[in-house]
């Protein structure tokens, strides 16, 4: 669409027919989350809060957020600086420019170990302590989902001035230059480690100079 092509935040490579195909099969790697709630719910290793009201379902999504955007920067960053952790993590870096499909481009074993694995068997042990929902975890996913994809669809969809949040722009730029921003929801812990690189900064929204993909 018109409005979706001129908000575009990096256009100096076109997204090729190979790269699409290489993330589209990433969507047989989605039903690992479920598989691994499954099997916790079977093991009896999580808990569920009977009969649990609305402010169970948004505490269990919030403590989820809270959890997993701790959890993915240090892990994130991790990937990134272990040479046998980036044999793991390569696969989605293999995306230099983004779309929302190369939001479930990741190796088996990211994955499964990194995020359903290490997502679930958080919540698991979180669950022992609060009350948490089977709904919450599944809204969580739900958003998780849907934000992901538009996180990596390389579009300014709105004016991100704060810079608080995660954003296309934000991911973006950790894509072209993989050494900074490696914040999942939020940008609090690149903040917090020095890590943080404004797309400002970076020009990234100029339609000159814009960064190199092979930086």
């Amino acid at each position: 669409l018109p409005y979706f092509k001129s908000r575009r935040i990096y256009t100096h490579q076109e997204i090729q027919p190979a790269q699409s195909k290489r993330e589209w099969l990433g969507i047989v790697f989605v039903p690992s989350d479920a598989i691994v709630l499954i099997a916790l719910m079977a093991f009896g290793l999580i808990r569920f809060t009977p009969n649990p009201d609305w402010t169970v379902h948004l505490q269990t999504a919030l403590v989820m957020i809270l959890w997993v955007d701790l959890w993915m920067y240090f892990a994130h960053r991790m990937m990134h600086q272990s040479p046998r952790l980036w044999r793991m993590h390569r696969h989605h870096h293999l995306s230099k420019i983004t779309q929302p499909v190369s939001s479930i481009s990741f190796s088996f074993s990211e994955k499964f170990f990194v995020y359903s694995c290490a997502w679930l068997v958080g919540m698991a042990a979180i669950s022992w302590g609060m009350p948490i929902s089977f709904a919450g975890i599944v809204g969580y996913f739900s958003v998780y989902y849907f934000l992901s994809a538009g996180a990596h669809g390389n579009t300014a969809y709105y004016n991100d001035r704060i810079e608080f949040l995660q954003s296309p722009a934000i991911h973006g730029l950790h894509h072209v230059k993989p050494n900074v921003n490696y914040g999942f929801w939020t940008t609090l812990y690149d903040r917090l480690f020095d890590t943080y690189k404004s797309p400002r900064e970076t020009q990234a929204f100029s339609t000159t100079n814009r960064p190199s993909a092979s930086t």
